[in-house]
């Protein structure tokens, strides 16, 4: 395989838990995924454990989008960091990424962290965003920070997914596992494993 047929993403709780990322605040880590090439990041439930104020500042840094269509800052209504979509050409496939973050993420940190932030459902956001998203794109993957139950009833749901990357319930579910008309992953957590999944379009499917 070569650069032009690998997508590089994570499902987030990124930068911080991990001694590096607390001395650096995260950016040793963003740093890291700038050098081996990432291209795509959902946010997860940690990703805020700096402040929302780093968090941005680590997004400014990043070479690649750090995104969440279920979350949004109160100021504006509008998805934190911007577009949670991305379309790029893969294999000369032209594949739409999604970013899910993690739904109870002011449950399960500092509160104060993420007072500017709002979390919603990230199941009716895809369902809102992805008719749009597949009219742009031959194959759709969304980086999910649900974790694998919800994964399972977004691919049970939600219509036109082909494979969700997910994260946060830290499984290993390999090989992909197919729910509804789609297909989940999930690579444990913590830097463990590195997950690959070969993605084939024959006749449009």
């Amino acid at each position: 395989l070569g650069p032009d047929n690998v997508l590089l993403v994570d499902g987030g709780d990124t930068f911080s838990d991990d001694l590096l990322g607390n001395l650096t605040e995260g950016e040793a880590m963003i740093r890291l995924m700038n050098a081996v090439g990432y291209q795509f990041m959902a946010l997860g439930n940690h990703d805020f454990d700096y402040g929302f104020e780093r968090t941005r500042e680590l997004a400014r840094i990043a070479r690649f989008p750090m995104r969440g269509a279920n979350i949004a800052e109160r100021a504006t209504g509008k998805p934190v960091f911007g577009d949670p979509t991305l379309v790029t050409t893969v294999g000369g496939v032209k594949v739409g990424l999604l970013a899910l973050g993690y739904h109870n993420t002011d449950l399960t940190g500092d509160r104060d962290n993420v007072r500017a932030l709002a979390f919603t459902s990230g199941i009716e956001a895809a369902r809102r965003i992805l008719p749009e998203l597949r009219q742009r794109a031959e194959a759709i993957v969304v980086v999910s920070h649900q974790g694998s139950k919800v994964d399972r009833k977004l691919l049970r749901e939600v219509e036109g997914i082909d494979l969700v990357i997910g994260a946060h319930s830290h499984d290993l579910i390999a090989p992909p596992e197919r729910v509804g008309g789609g297909w989940l992953v999930q690579a444990m957590s913590d830097g463990a494993m590195l997950g690959e999944v070969a993605l084939s379009l024959r006749d449009g499917k």
